[in-house]
């Protein structure tokens, strides 16, 4: 009688990987054990295939180690630009776009369209973006257009 192979089934490879890294713990526990492995005499090389990262990336990961000690893998803050609109004027454009119309603001629409939405971004904080930047906006607020209505995005 052969033997019945083990086999995952309801997730693609590709989901799991997803899942696994949006999850910090597994991604410092992952880095943990490489360098754990690096110190028992693995190549980076080698590992390189079982973790699905660049061997620059783990010896990357060991030298942190070296240098810092264990907090060398925790996840750095990722700075970059400050954002043009502060978190308190995107609750009030959050605010304003799911409880008015932009007719109440002076616009010849009947919905929040991207392109009106940036005009009132302009009128209202004197900020202006390009019109996909408007898009990446209105998604980090969570928001959709669902059945001729602005809504909080499921959980």
């Amino acid at each position: 009688m052969p033997r019945q192979s083990l086999a995952v089934t309801g997730l693609t490879p590709e989901e799991m990987k997803t899942y696994l890294h949006s999850d910090f713990a597994y991604k410092r526990g992952l880095k943990l054990f490489a360098v754990f492995l690096i110190s028992k005499g693995w190549s980076a090389r080698k590992l390189e295939e079982i973790f699905e990262v660049s061997f620059k990336q783990i010896t990357t990961w060991v030298h942190e180690v070296n240098e810092r000690g264990i907090e060398g893998i925790e996840e750095k803050s990722k700075s970059g630009r400050t954002p043009k609109l502060t978190a308190e004027e995107r609750e009030s454009l959050k605010t304003v776009i799911m409880k008015t119309s932009p007719k109440a603001h002076g616009f010849d629409e009947l919905i929040w369209k991207g392109e009106v939405v940036g005009m009132l971004i302009q009128q209202k904080f004197g900020v202006s973006y390009k019109k996909a930047q408007i898009y990446n906006i209105i998604n980090a607020l969570n928001i959709e257009f669902i059945n001729g209505a602005w809504v909080e995005k499921p959980s």
